[in-house]
């Protein structure tokens, strides 16, 4: 045990490390103090008025497109309009930019042509050591591109690219949700030379949606220099905004007579799979032939339409260590599932991404549509889906989304048909209104019904120039079960133990944050197509964050001060969990550096006993316990070619302890090869019994060329011994078509003996064919 660190217990034991009311007031006072004596940096004062507006670029239309070799030597670029300057969102807000910055855009009736020029004085330090497509690419220079087709100031497109000419591409929906999965169809060119770095970019019509009769899209470049970690941006380069936001998008005019052809596209694919499951003494050699067929039924909106869908490519999934009596939620990876996957969002708004310390996902409300529950069994194993039909896009103000599949029968889980649906209607300038229903169970041929609603209102020029956002959402069910013996739906008021309904108010800015949240699950509530942490509760929920910028401040980029904390009761309002979780101490350097620490104090009052370790057959009993715990961190900048990230964890887990080890190491030395290690231990010291968690993985990539890659997953959980191996070869062999080789081996680990069990062979070529 730890010189001077109590032991944790429960609610009525002798240690209590909360500070008396008078040490609160102290330490806020103190802190106050501190901080007001900080030099801070532009934020605080009055912003430039030139930071709001928003420049305009015209494009010219060329008989002839460049060639994509990254030379800019073509006549197209002599005669187009050239764009800038960059100015700096940080460190400097607003001024201008160390590095030089210009853009020009030309295109024809088929694609769209963006040239970049990345002057740098010093060429020889600029970072490019990603060259696979869906890198990091963050992690290099790098430039992002934002493209609102529809000029909506809501929803669009983002590009990323690096000196190497690696591709990064997403998905904008509502200024907060980035689905960064969706891979479009676009080439790049790049090339490092005496003057810095620059790119071509080809931008096919056919592979985005836009407005056909607008000669105007919103558009925005940032440049991110990494080794002065300066990321610069050509309209309005304010810390409360990011890039991908295009509410602050500029103006790209000029787009006239465009094509986006007979918006069809077909995919289709052969599968040979050879498989051998050696304790069951079996092997066997299939086939599998598939396809999509994508037809854009209007400019905004496309059906999907995909037979015998198969998602052999697919990355295996991550463990994770759960030592809660609640569920965990492994994220989404299927191609077909990710594609326009924002429309189907409810509920709270995502808030885009953050920097610094945050409240865990676990915190998330209940996910009406949780595309997981389609084509996979509970313990996420592969199940077929015979086809599926999706629609998605936008009418006017109007957001569509509707998904029908038909899962074949697995074992024995029956065949079954399940559809989930979303509309959503923008209203104001960054608000919606809408609605979402799901029917169907995977799992059994059972009726089960979902219906909601929900309101998400958001401005970004709250208090000069500010974000404000807030959500309300009101959601029901109904399965049927033995007892209602197959009976219709009751009508609606009939029944309320399923009605669930929350909301929250967030202020997401750079300088401060702010969140209050609440919602209420009911005691019935667990449609089949949601994924429901917790059912029959309430939760309240609360996140205050201040986030100065000191200037000349002992190499300080940013100080993050933050608490949160929850509550949760059940429907009687009895507490069953609490958590209260303070960062007194996170530095972000000017390299990119982060030092920090947190203390927690957490409380659970279980009512029946849990396992936490099947291996030892270790239980949690009933009861009312509080603990404290303390965590220290360290995560090195990117830009070094060894990044690594470890923290560790001391303090209690209900009437015992709890230790905690976890690290992540990366290394980069070319464009060619990346290596990644990570290793998590967590030692469990209880009344019961003593026990130990660990995982552990390791991934190589080799990328010869941006188009061809090959990485290796190597993964262990201690829990049942387990261990994974994947190794995937994925050739973009023409833009948009794609080749794979995937090799799953599954490993058991007895006695201390490796013993090789199911292994999984599967080729798999795609051809896009476009009109």
């Amino acid at each position: 045990m730890a010189a001077g660190f109590s032991p944790p217990g429960r609610r009525n034991s002798e240690f209590d490390p909360m500070p008396t009311k008078t040490d609160q007031r102290t330490l806020s006072v103190s802190l106050i103090l501190a901080l007001s004596s900080l030099p801070l940096c532009a934020q605080d004062a009055k912003k430039n008025e030139d930071l709001f507006h928003r420049p305009s670029i015209t494009a010219l239309r060329v008989a002839e497109a460049p060639v994509l070799d990254g030379r800019m030597d073509d006549a197209a670029w002599r005669q187009a309009q050239v764009a800038g300057p960059l100015r700096q969102e940080q460190p400097d807000e607003g001024a201008p930019a160390t590095e030089r910055t210009e853009f020009r855009v030309v295109y024809t009736s088929e694609a769209l042509y963006i040239g970049l020029w990345c002057f740098d004085r010093e060429p020889e330090k600029i970072l490019s050591r990603l060259m696979a497509r869906d890198s990091p690419i963050p992690k290099d220079d790098a430039i992002a591109i934002a493209l609102d087709t529809f000029l909506d100031r809501r929803n669009g497109y983002w590009f990323m690219i690096n000196p190497n000419g690696a591709q990064g591409d997403a998905l904008i929906t509502n200024n907060t949700d980035i689905n960064d999965d969706w891979d479009g169809v676009w080439s790049v060119a790049a090339r490092i030379d005496s003057e810095g770095w620059k790119a071509e970019v080809e931008l096919p019509f056919k592979s985005i949606s836009f407005n056909p009769e607008s000669e105007v899209w919103g558009l925005n470049i940032s440049r991110h220099i990494r080794r002065k970690q300066e990321w610069d941006r050509w309209s309005r380069p304010l810390l409360d905004f990011n890039t991908y936001q295009v509410s602050e998008a500029g103006y790209l005019r000029g787009l006239r007579g465009i094509e986006q052809g007979l918006g069809s596209e077909l995919p289709p694919y052969a599968s040979p799979k050879f498989r051998d499951e050696r304790e069951l003494g079996d092997t066997d050699l299939l086939m599998d032939i598939g396809g999509d067929l994508r037809y854009r039924i209007a400019p905004n909106l496309s059906l999907s339409v995909s037979y015998n869908t198969d998602f052999a490519e697919t990355e295996i999934d991550r463990p994770q260590i759960n030592l809660t009596r609640f569920k965990i939620r492994y994220p989404e990876k299927r191609d077909f599932f990710l594609q326009d996957a924002g429309i189907f969002n409810f509920g709270r708004n995502s808030g885009g991404r953050r920097r610094g310390p945050g409240r865990s996902s676990t915190a998330a409300e209940p996910i009406p549509f949780f595309s997981r529950t389609v084509g996979l069994t509970p313990d996420r194993h592969p199940r077929p889906i015979l086809g599926a039909a999706k629609l998605t896009g936008r009418i006017g103000e109007y957001n569509i989304g509707l998904l029908d599949a038909f899962v074949d029968d697995h074992n024995d889980l029956p065949g079954s048909n399940v559809f989930a649906g979303r509309i959503s209607r923008n209203i104001l300038e960054q608000s919606s209104i809408g609605i979402i229903a799901t029917h169907g169970d995977p799992d059994s041929n059972n009726e089960d019904f979902l219906v909601g609603a929900d309101l998400g209102l958001r401005t970004s020029d709250f208090l000069d120039g500010q974000v404000l956002q807030a959500n309300l959402w009101l959601l029901n069910s109904w399965s049927e079960n033995e007892e209602s013996g197959g009976d219709p739906p009751p009508e609606a008021g009939d029944d309320d133990n399923s009605l669930s309904f929350g909301g929250n108010i967030e202020l997401p800015n750079d300088l401060y944050s702010a969140n209050l949240q609440f919602f209420q699950v009911g005691e019935d509530f667990d449609p089949a197509l949601a994924f429901v942490r917790r059912e029959s509760v309430r939760a309240y929920l609360s996140e205050f964050s201040y986030k100065p910028r000191p200037r000349d401040f002992y190499d300080i980029r940013q100080l993050f001060f933050s608490y949160s904390n929850s509550f949760y009761t059940d429907l009687d309002d009895e507490l069953e969990t609490a958590s209260h979780s303070l960062y007194p101490l996170y530095i972000y350097t000017n390299d990119g550096d982060r030092l920090w620490s947190r203390v927690s104090y957490e409380n659970d009052s279980p009512t029946n006993d849990f396992e936490v370790s099947k291996d030892e057959g270790i239980s949690i009993p009933a009861g009312d316990y509080w603990w404290p715990s303390y965590k220290i961190g360290i995560d090195t900048s990117s830009k070094r070619l060894v990044e690594f990230e470890l923290s560790y964890e001391l303090g209690g887990y209900y009437d015992g302890y709890l230790s905690s080890w976890q690290t992540e190491i990366s290394v980069r030395p070319s464009k060619y090869f990346s290596i990644r290690a990570d290793y998590e231990l967590q030692s469990i010291s209880l009344p019961q019994g003593d026990f130990k968690e660990r995982l552990a993985s390791i991934k190589t990539r080799f990328s010869l060329t941006p188009q061809l890659n090959w990485t290796n997953l190597l993964q262990y959980y201690s829990d049942g011994d387990q261990l994974g191996f994947q190794s995937r070869v994925h050739w973009e062999y023409r833009p948009g078509s794609n080749m794979y080789l995937v090799l799953n081996q599954g490993i058991d680990r007895n006695e201390g003996r490796l013993r090789w069990t199911e292994s999984d062979l599967t080729f798999k070529i795609g051809l896009s064919l476009r009109f």
